[in-house]
């Protein structure tokens, strides 16, 4: 999937992490911000990504080595955030942290690519459904979670 349907689906993720918490509105932008920012993580393996690119310079050179949709979506890789992330950030942030990484990951194994999702034990991508990435059906669900994105916006006024 692109980045902007993962930032949606992290957005949405966080916030429906905030509203559980009982989260007041600053605390609400926090943690789906972060959470958007974890959905984006996984993708710092595209030399075109967006959180590659926002690193500059320093981001290629430190991840030019690593295959695209290679450990940074596996399980392994989200056991990895998900204990630093915890021992870090306590309570709904870290959760966040969790939830936007695993969202990714998620997303990607429903499109054409799959994802490795049990390397190294298995190296084959596995494939969840066959959505094309940037096709009718990403739009489709990302326009669905804008909604439902509004929709929690209105019940916090």
């Amino acid at each position: 999937m692109m980045g902007a349907t993962h930032a949606v689906i992290g957005v949405t993720a966080g916030m429906l992490i905030a509203l559980n918490a009982g989260a007041n509105h600053t605390q609400l932008v926090s943690i789906a911000g972060l959470c958007a920012l974890s959905a984006l993580l996984p993708d710092i393996d595209h030399p075109k990504s967006r959180i590659r690119n926002g690193l500059g310079a320093a981001g290629h050179v430190a991840f030019f080595w690593i295959k695209h949709r290679g450990i940074t979506h596996t399980l392994l890789a989200l056991a990895a955030i998900s204990l630093v992330s915890l021992y870090y950030l306590p309570g709904p942030h870290g959760l966040a942290v969790i939830a936007g990484y695993a969202s990714h990951i998620i997303a990607d194994t429903i499109t054409r690519s799959g994802t490795p999702l049990l390397w190294p034990l298995y190296r084959q991508p596995l494939k969840v459904a066959v959505i094309r990435t940037g096709g009718i059906a990403e739009y489709a669900i990302r326009g669905v979670l804008l909604f439902v994105i509004g929709y929690l916006t209105m019940q916090m006024v």
